[in-house]
């Protein structure tokens, strides 16, 4: 239970330090999100000193600061008393382990295949990024490859540490190639039931999910999944198309939440293009109309270059990834 009036100074015990940090972290005005698990990260590596507090806070108050707009919230004298409003809200149910696994089945929208998770430490409110693999599912095949997420600077670690629970979905086609892009918006409708199921089983954050894909995942990200199922990231969102990305295949009524909520950005080789692939395909070409179409739609997009570089992205996806991250949503 919360002390009377919040309790008598801002570190006068766990019970009355534990709700002052919630009021820090979800409460306040300007609320700070992730707070109290940047507190912790920190204190790994620093001395403590209760500057730390300031320096993590979204509105750089000192700690003295913060208590006093506390007490007043509460309504309350600094010394005390007075009765605080209600409890927050009890936590979010989840249903899915907190653990890292590989290869879980799920089925939705009557299509099944698996997905990989890393999820080990993170509890309700993390954040989620779904990775769709490439063209060959080498990565999905392969997860602790360096390629995308093994590593220091791979996906999972990069993504990870900005308090992301970070999961492969490979694709349910089982017809020919492996890919995400053909029957693209069935695929789409498969994809939009994983995230539901990830979203709701581990109680995440909905306001900053994030897809993110390479060649054909792409292709999915950008060309489907932002076609037929944009509404899944209405709360705000993040899409990453990496080495492709073409515009949808449709002409969808997005509506202005998405628009201001969702920020798309595209990234490939500028050696990527339809001349110099064996197949064709034009990486760059779709990259460039992808994000053109997205923007002349209002959106809020950006195109990187990646000098002298072609279809081969490898090891270079976490830290592709982890820039945008660091811009948010």
């Amino acid at each position: 239970q919360r002390p009377s009036g919040g309790g008598a100074a801002w570190d006068a015990g766990y019970t009355t330090t534990s709700f002052f940090l919630d009021y820090v972290e979800r409460q306040a005005p300007t609320p700070s999100p992730g707070f109290v698990k940047s507190l912790a990260a920190t204190l790994t590596t620093t001395s403590w000193n209760k500057s730390v507090i300031t320096t993590l806070n979204a509105r750089g108050m000192t700690v003295e600061q913060l208590w006093t707009e506390y007490k007043a919230w509460l309504g309350a004298p600094i010394g005390g008393g007075g009765n605080p409003p209600p409890d927050p809200p009890p936590p979010v149910t989840t249903t899915l382990p907190f653990s890292d696994r590989t290869n879980v089945t799920f089925t939705g929208a009557s299509q099944t295949s698996n997905y990989h998770v890393w999820a080990s430490g993170f509890a309700a409110g993390a954040k989620l990024l779904i990775w769709l693999h490439g063209d060959g599912k080498y990565e999905h095949d392969n997860p602790t490859s360096s390629y995308v997420f093994g590593g220091t600077n791979g996906l999972v670690a990069q993504a990870r540490a900005r308090g992301y629970i970070v999961v492969s979905a490979k694709t349910p086609d089982t017809s020919g190639s492996i890919t995400w892009w053909e029957s693209g918006q069935n695929r789409s409708n498969y994809l939009a039931a994983l995230l539901e199921h990830l979203a709701t089983g581990y109680g995440v954050d909905r306001t900053k999910t994030v897809i993110a894909g390479y060649s054909d995942g792409a292709q999915q990200s950008a060309q489907f999944f932002m076609a037929h199922q944009w509404q899944k990231l209405e709360a705000g969102g993040l899409v990453i198309p990496i080495a492709g990305g073409e515009a949808p295949d449709n002409n969808p009524a997005y509506s202005a939440a998405v628009k201001s909520k969702v920020r798309l950005h595209w990234a490939v080789g500028s050696n990527d293009t339809a001349a110099n692939s064996s197949e064709g395909f034009g990486a760059r070409e779709s990259a460039e109309y992808g994000e053109q179409w997205f923007r002349q739609r209002g959106f809020r997009t950006s195109l990187q270059l990646i000098s002298g570089r072609g279809h081969d992205l490898s090891g270079m996806f976490g830290g592709i990834v982890a820039a945008q991250l660091d811009l948010g949503m």
